[in-house]
């Protein structure tokens, strides 16, 4: 059984064509659109994580969602790794060639506080 990895459908597919992981989503004209593979929830998951316009707390509430053990974010998803950066006790830096991917240490996801914010003493 596979770990889960968040991923843009394109790098889903490299994510799976090298071990046997579980992809948050994939290419929706090569995935079965059954009720139970919630096809669209997913796809737009995965696009909100990686987009511009969304909270930390939103995208760690979607890693919770999916029990994403892996993210993976390219170059050209530089919100996404400005946030995983943000939280190094959360996220660990894995490097694999082209793609940069970051395992998640989800004991810490729900008590997650940035690198850069005060703490309480």
């Amino acid at each position: 059984v596979g770990t889960t990895v968040m991923a843009t459908p394109e790098a889903a597919y490299i994510a799976m064509g090298v071990a046997p992981v579980y992809v948050a989503s994939s290419e929706p004209g090569h995935t079965a659109n059954t009720a139970g593979n919630r096809l669209v929830e997913r796809y737009n998951d995965v696009n909100a994580f990686y987009s511009l316009n969304i909270t930390d707390a939103k995208r760690m509430q979607l890693l919770r969602k999916y029990n994403a053990k892996l993210v993976i974010a390219g170059r050209m998803q530089w919100s996404a790794r400005v946030f995983l950066r943000r939280y190094p006790d959360v996220f660990i830096q894995q490097t694999n060639g082209r793609l940069k991917a970051w395992k998640v240490v989800t004991s810490r996801l729900a008590s997650a506080a940035p690198a850069d914010a005060p703490t309480n003493r």
